[in-house]
């Protein structure tokens, strides 16, 4: 449920900074896809593909506040090393 949650909020907030001409769209859709693949199959794989588009939208610098990095920081907190599903 969080997942969704958080999901749903980045898709809502997110693209607010290109200044590094990260293309923010595509980073935010790229976490929402791995973010409903991690909902429907909570494998190991989607949880590692879901930290790894996590952390691409943290490191391109499209997060809009630090709030929104802050919740994606304990998102990847959250899921740890993807092995205590």
């Amino acid at each position: 449920m969080y997942v969704a949650l958080f999901a749903t909020t980045l898709g809502f907030t997110a693209c607010g900074s290109d200044d590094d001409g990260a293309d923010c769209i595509a980073l935010t859709n790229q976490v929402a896809d791995a973010a409903s693949n991690f909902i429907d199959d909570s494998s190991t794989a989607n949880c590692n593909a879901y930290k790894t588009a996590l952390q691409s939208f943290l490191d391109s610098g499209c997060s809009p506040d630090q709030e929104t990095e802050d919740s994606i920081r304990t998102q990847l907190t959250t899921l740890g090393d993807c092995t205590a599903l």
